[in-house]
């Protein structure tokens, strides 16, 4: 049986909160996809004329909110430091291809900034956490 466990170290507080956060993001991306198309524009499924497709609505309600809702809810609900090593890789790589992109594919915008700013900093308490860095 599984047991809700509050953190109790400073690490694992902010583990959590990223992870809440995580919970948070992806569910508005779960729920409401659209909202996450219409804010964030051609780099999830438009173009620059406002157009959206469907293709793109399903992919945010996978990606960026089913994959992420879930592997959040289980990071909290097992509360195991190697859980929220491997969110913490996880949100790392998303903001790697965040950076890519705004390279080689020219989708700087500040909201993606913002974004992957916050991701960095989920990715590396996170891992901090989990690699016992942070205790």
């Amino acid at each position: 049986m599984i047991e809700f466990s509050w953190p109790f170290s400073q690490g694992e507080w902010f583990a959590w909160g990223f992870a809440v956060f995580t919970i948070l993001y992806g569910f508005v991306g779960f729920v409401f996809p659209r909202f996450i198309l219409r804010h964030f524009g051609p780099a999830f499924g438009g173009n620059e004329t406002g157009e959206r497709n469907n293709a793109g609505v399903s992919e945010i309600r996978a990606s960026s909110g089913g994959m992420r809702t879930g592997f959040a809810i289980a990071a909290i609900l097992l509360a195991q430091p190697l859980i929220y090593l491997a969110l913490g890789f996880a949100l790392a790589f998303s903001v790697l291809g965040r950076l890519v992109s705004f390279i080689f594919s020219k989708a700087f915008n500040v909201k993606s900034l913002i974004l992957a700013i916050i991701e960095g900093l989920g990715a590396f308490f996170m891992i901090g956490y989990g690699m016992m860095l942070i205790p």
